[in-house]
This record gives C-alpha cells, sequence and structure tokens, in this order.
C-alpha cells in the first residue's frame, strides 16, 4: 500500500477523519422511532446523506447507551439530531451535550414538548437541513492507509467463504495493518474448537489471557442458551458443523497478530488486528444471536470502523447506517445471481485466475475507490439496517419451554427460579412480560419474585439491588435513579 493520501476525508473537530459526512438522526426509544424515521426519509428522498438509527427499549441500558454515543462521535458524522419522546432513561440532551464536546453540530428535542409527530418531523426537518448546509461547508484533510479502521464479517456462509472470501480478506489484512493501518473482526462465537488459536497469535501473555477468557465467556454463553452460530443456510451451502464453519471464519485474520480484546464502543488503542468482544461482562444479551447480521457490523461501526467487509457465500442484500458494508463472495454463482447487491467476488481464487494476493490487491483498489465516494450497493439502494444491538430492545424471537427450562437455576426440590442471569437472558429477547407471566411460569415450576422483570430489563444502573438468586424468601427489588456520564470517552454512565 502506497504512502501517498488514499482520498481527502472529511476532518472533524476532534481530529478524526471521515470517508462519508453523514447527518445521523438517533431516536432514544421506539415511541420516536417514526418521527426520525420520517425526517431521515425527507432528505434520503433527495439523495443527502442522512442516516437513522437508536434504541428501542424504554429501560436503561448501558451498552445501548455506548453504541449511540459512539455513533455521535463516528469520524463518518458531522452532525447529530437526537429524537427522544419524553418518558424514557435514556436522555436526548445528554446524547446532544456528548457530541458537542466532541466538536460536532447536535440538536435534541422531546416529541411531547414540541407538539408532538407532525411538529416533530416539521422541527426535525429544519434542524437536519441547517446541520447539512453546515458540514457540507467543513473542511477537508488527505487521509492516508495508516488512517484507515476497517472491520470484517462474514454471514451466509458457505463452502467458497473460508477458501475465498475470507481468505482474500485475511491477506488484504495482512496488508492493511503491515501498513500501519487498523483492523478488526467479532465472531468469537464462530471459532468454536479454536481456543489454541485464537490464543496463540495474541502480542503478550496479557492479551493471551485476554483472548482465552474471551473465547470461554463465549462458549459458556452460547451453552447456556442452546445454540450456536449456524444455520440451515450454512447446511445448504456445504458447511456441516459450526467446527467445520468456524475454521473458515477465523482465517479472515491473516496471518495477524492480535493486539487486543476490544469491548463494545471501544476505540482501538493503536494501530494493528484486534478482536472484538460483542457480550457484555455483567450482563450477557442474546440479540446477539437474534438480532440478525446487523449486529456484528453495527458494534464494529460503534469501535469507530470506517467500512466493514462482509463475505458472504450464500448471498446478503443489507447494509447498515453510519459505515458502508462492503459485501463479497468468493462463490461466483452468488454473484452472479446477487451482482446489483454485492460488490467485489473473489471466485477467481477457487479457478485459479487470480492469487489470493492479487484479488486482495483488487479489493484495495475498490475500497480506496469507495473511500473516495463511490457507494456499495447497500448505500446505492438505500438499504439501512439497524435490526441489531443499536435498536435493542425487541428481538424477535421464540423462546420455547425447553429453552426456558435451559435457562432456569434449581432451587427447592420441584420448583426452580430464575435466577439473575437467566432471567436478564429472557429480558433482552424481548420476552420480559413472559418471564413476569407468574401463571405460565409457575406452571413449569419456575417463581418468579415481584419486580423482578422491572430489575432484570433495567439493564445498565436502573437494574435493581439483587444478592444470590431472584426469588429468595422476602427478597426485594428497587430501581435506581437517572445517571450521571463520567467518562466522555467511553460513554458510560453512573446512579446519581
Amino acid at each position: 500500500m502506497e504512502a501517498t493520501p488514499i482520498c481527502q476525508a472529511w476532518l472533524r473537530p476532534d481530529g478524526g477523519k471521515g470517508i462519508r459526512n453523514k447527518v445521523l438522526v438517533l431516536y432514544t426509544v421506539e415511541c420516536s422511532k417514526h418521527v426520525a424515521e420520517s425526517i431521515a426519509a425527507h432528505f434520503q428522498a433527495q439523495h443527502r446523506d442522512v442516516d437513522v438509527t437508536g434504541s428501542l427499549a424504554c429501560l436503561d441500558n448501558q451498552a445501548v447507551v455506548q453504541r449511540m454515543l459512539a455513533y455521535c462521535v463516528h469520524p463518518n458524522v458531522g452532525a447529530v439530531l437526537i429524537v427522544g419522546h419524553g418518558c424514557e432513561y435514556i436522555e436526548p440532551d445528554r446524547i446532544r451535550d456528548f457530541a458537542r464536546a466532541h466538536g460536532r453540530p447536535a440538536e435534541a428535542f422531546y416529541l411531547q414538548k414540541v407538539g408532538g409527530t407532525e411538529a416533530g418531523i416539521a422541527l426535525g426537518c429544519r434542524l437536519v437541513g441547517e446541520m447539512l448546509e453546515k458540514i457540507e461547508a467543513g473542511p477537508r484533510a488527505p487521509m492516508y492507509a495508516h488512517e484507515l479502521i476497517i472491520g470484517a464479517k462474514c454471514g451466509g456462509s458457505d463452502f467458497t467463504s473460508g477458501i475465498a472470501g475470507n481468505a482474500v480478506i485475511g491477506k488484504f489484512f495482512e496488508n492493511l495493518t503491515a501498513a500501519g493501518g487498523t483492523a478488526m473482526m467479532e465472531e468469537v462465537a464462530e471459532a468454536v474448537g479454536l481456543r489454541g488459536h485464537l490464543v496463540s497469535r495474541a502480542v503478550n501473555e496479557d492479551v493471551a489471557r485476554d483472548v482465552g477468557l474471551t473465547y470461554d465467556k463465549t462458549m459458556e454463553f452460547c451453552r447456556r442458551l442452546g445454540r450456536y452460530s449456524i444455520s440451515p443456510g450454512n447446511f445448504v451451502g456445504g458447511l456441516t458443523t459450526i467446527e467445520e464453519k468456524s475454521m473458515g471464519a477465523v482465517v479472515k485474520m491473516g496471518g495477524c497478530k492480535i493486539e487486543g480484546v476490544l469491548k463494545i464502543a471501544q476505540r482501538p488503542k493503536h494501530p494493528g488486528f484486534w478482536l472484538l468482544d460483542v457480550i457484555p461482562d455483567d450482563k450477557p444479551e442474546p440479540a446477539f444471536f437474534f438480532g440478525g447480521d446487523a449486529t456484528g457490523l453495527l458494534d464494529q461501526i460503534a469501535c469507530g470502523c470506517h467500512l466493514v467487509l462482509f463475505n458472504t457465500g450464500r448471498g446478503h442484500v443489507g447494509g447498515t447506517p453510519v459505515a458502508p458494508i462492503l459485501k463479497l463472495t468468493g462463490n461466483q454463482e452468488t454473484f452472479d445471481m446477487l451482482s446489483h447487491d454485492i460488490d467485489f467476488c473473489a471466485g477467481s481464487v477457487l479457478t485459479g485466475a487470480e492469487t489470493k494476493a492479487e484479488a486482495a490487491e483488487r479489493l484495495w483498489g475498490l475500497i480506496r475507490r469507495i473511500c473516495n465516494g463511490e457507494q456499495v450497493h447497500a448505500e446505492r439502494v438505500g438499504h439501512r439496517s439497524v435490526l441489531g444491538k443499536s435498536a435493542l430492545g425487541r428481538a424477535a424471537v421464540q423462546i420455547g419451554n425447553k429453552q426456558i427450562e435451559r435457562l432456569a437455576g434449581p432451587v427447592a426440590p420441584g420448583r426452580r427460579i430464575l435466577d439473575v442471569e437467566p432471567l436478564l437472558l429472557l429480558a433482552r429477547t424481548g420476552l420480559a412480560q413472559l418471564a413476569a407471566s407468574a401463571h405460565r411460569l409457575g406452571r413449569m415450576g419456575i417463581d418468579v419474585v415481584e419486580h423482578a422483570c422491572i430489575a432484570a430489563d433495567s439493564q445498565y444502573g436502573g437494574q435493581g439491588q439483587q444478592s444470590g438468586r431472584l426469588g429468595e424468601p422476602g427478597q426485594r427489588f428497587r430501581t435506581r435513579g437517572r445517571h450521571e456520564l463520567v467518562d466522555p470517552e467511553r460513554g458510560q454512565y453512573e446512579q446519581e
């Protein structure tokens, strides 16, 4: 990779450089989602660069707050509008102030205070119009390869994914990190059986320990939930087991060493290859599985990725807000069928028409053009999927009795009481009402005490105090109050 500038980037007041210049509209609860989407749609119809995402739940969730704050200061975002409803825990004014502190023009309002839906849409359109005028006149600066942060994910994997698409990504990541750039991947749940391999890639003993702990936590989570990241489509595509799929997934690393393990919405501390841990340590979220491919893409974007490489053997049509999603495949038939959705084909590696190095260089040429403004297909067709952790609150899943039983912890003979972790799992799948339904759970021999569901669904500082197991005799819960922003860099909250 050459040392000359790859593009003229958008220079942010905090020193970041973006390859896009977006106004981001955020909703803080599902009640304000319609207004936020209507505001964004008004400008998207004019082919203006306005994206929308947000949070559905009206209760506290530290991980969602971290993601939303990270999106506000993403290098591709030039300005932010936050639309609230008025009852939710996430406060638009606090997010606005965080964005402003990092040099972003930002505004916020509650629908309850501006006259409702129509007035909110009108106000939002006026504010976003003013923001666009301001940021479109913003400064530009040369951007170099060593300043890029690029993520990678696979979805709809087939037999070609590990030997073509992911292999080309791995070679590209070797080149990018050698040039001083930054790369990352998540999908630890798709590294089943490869603990030793991952640990051996760590740059030092401390990182090796972190990688091992992350792997162990992820595998325990998969076991507790009773499912792994493999689907019928993978079987149709020629993959037979999660272990086989995993061997192809980790090929995205190439020969890179792991510099460290990132947490949700954490930026890499220095260049190199990083592993992303997307399962919170304190309160695991099953939306990690149930939110769709957008979950892993959005979490890498929250860590600052300018764009994400998305390898799909079976095919994929999606995209996300905030950053371009460059979709590639190693399956020529898939590319021929979906050439208006998939941006790059690495099938030539299978036929011998290209080496991995040659395909990686061709991929680099496409990335350079995208950095210079060429749209990926998802941008061109307006595909901006937000079903994922950024919209955590209701994952469209069903959990049957057997799965509930698997999540329940044993207590007195003949009865079970949901402990903290299993109840949190239920709450995060959007089945909090099911968890609170004492008569249904009672028929299964599971006791849930008063307010237990509230305590479980209030996921960060608003979570109720607890000790031991929910349902102990005389145990009660209280929800905490509002929260103070104590770490602007990480966007963390603390209870008052």
